[in-house]
């Protein structure tokens, strides 16, 4: 099942927050990997429709993803997705780039690693416009070389591949599933076993390629998880340039009162709660 990489959005489950999108993003990356045993496949948008004008060139993804580049600057907008990452290497080939500027709630854990990588070879800069949260937080702005927070935007964070107890919680959201499903109760349980086998192997393979990501980019991971497992805040969370810099996140520029945010409109949009954390010493 190592090549199945699919996001919540594209099976279809946006309607499922409560199972998948609040309990992190590796649990909907999971609750993907899950479905996707229920649906056989995974269907994305293969089309890239691109316009062009002199040095500048953009292409619409399609479900909300457009990518543009002009000069030596790239803008992804939307979620992070096989189809987009595609649009942003075919726009950037044999070009060099400078700056990402970046506005995404995040996106599919394996995928989202794939696009940090992208960052840390190009040793590009990151601007936040307006979100980077969960997969984005975790690894697109961690991987930059400076990282700029443009007023009224944040980077949040709520849970990675390392989630505590994360298999536990991914085996009842199978539980719950596997028990809706119309089957004989032995075709149930090959079907329990079968999709909770290929979610560890998922979460297994995850937790090794996030292992070495951050390895690599000398960021404590903690930073992903903090929030969740120590100070128990229920959504998403976000922390000050000095308490970034605690966990190896450094060159980050904010406006003075980033700890201020007005983030009213942002959670509205997000569905999830945005919480100022500050750490204790």
């Amino acid at each position: 099942m190592g090549g199945v990489r699919c996001s919540t959005s594209r099976l279809g489950m946006r309607e499922k927050p409560e199972a998948c999108s609040a309990m992190g993003m590796v649990r909907a990356a999971a609750c993907a990997m899950a479905a996707a045993l229920l649906l056989a496949s995974c269907s994305g948008h293969t089309g890239l429709p691109n316009t062009a004008e002199g040095d500048a060139a953009s292409v619409d993804v399609g479900d909300g993803i457009t990518v543009t580049r002009r000069d030596e600057q790239v803008k992804y907008v939307g979620e992070m997705t096989d189809a987009g990452f595609a649009a942003l290497e075919r726009l950037t080939r044999g070009r060099k780039i400078q700056t990402l500027v970046v506005d995404s709630a995040g996106g599919e854990i394996v995928t989202s690693m794939d696009f940090g990588d992208w960052v840390a070879d190009r040793k590009v800069d990151v601007v936040v416009e307006r979100l980077c949260l969960s997969s984005c937080a975790n690894y697109i702005f961690p991987a930059a070389r400076t990282k700029l927070i443009q007023r009224g935007a944040v980077v949040a964070w709520h849970g990675s591949a390392r989630q505590r107890d994360l298999m536990v919680e991914l085996n009842q959201i199978i539980d719950e599933r596997v028990d809706k499903l119309k089957l004989s109760a032995a075709e149930k349980e090959r079907r329990r076993e079968q999709m909770r086998h290929a979610t560890a192997d998922y979460l297994q393979s995850a937790q090794l390629r996030q292992d070495a990501f951050f390895s690599r980019i000398g960021v404590d991971e903690y930073v992903t998880r903090i929030g969740n497992e120590e100070y128990h805040v229920g959504g998403l969370y976000y922390l000050s340039v000095e308490d970034m810099s605690r966990f190896g996140i450094t060159n980050v520029r904010a406006p003075p009162e980033y700890e201020q945010t007005d983030l009213r409109a942002l959670t509205r949009q997000t569905h999830m709660p945005i919480t100022y954390l500050k750490l204790q010493r």
